[in-house]
């Protein structure tokens, strides 16, 4: 299956829900080919609507530079845009900055 970058960006620019019951904040590790294949964090989130039913809201690529709060922010920045107003809760780990990006 081939899939273009403007498919890529029209799925990650998609209009979102205005809100979710809660949304899962995760960060996993994924090799990613930059010249050379490495393992990098990628943070993902996962919306789940009433009722229970889950949608993938994103996944973001920050190179080597890991979690941040700075990147924490981006991704709800992401999400704001996409059309997220309004989440119960957040369920999360202990992911390094994820409470300063929820914050700002």
């Amino acid at each position: 299956m081939e899939v273009t970058q403007q498919q890529v960006k029209a799925w990650r620019e998609r209009p979102l829900r205005k809100e979710y019951y809660g949304v899962f904040l995760y960060g996993t590790f994924l090799s990613i080919c930059r010249g050379k294949t490495a393992k990098e964090p990628v943070p993902m989130a996962l919306g789940i609507k009433p009722y229970g039913r889950r949608e993938i809201l994103g996944f973001w690529l920050f190179g080597g530079e890991g979690e941040s709060a700075r990147n924490w922010q981006e991704v709800f920045k992401d999400l704001k845009g996409c059309g997220v107003q309004r989440v119960q809760i957040f369920i999360r780990d202990d992911l390094t900055g994820l409470e300063e990006g929820i914050k700002g």
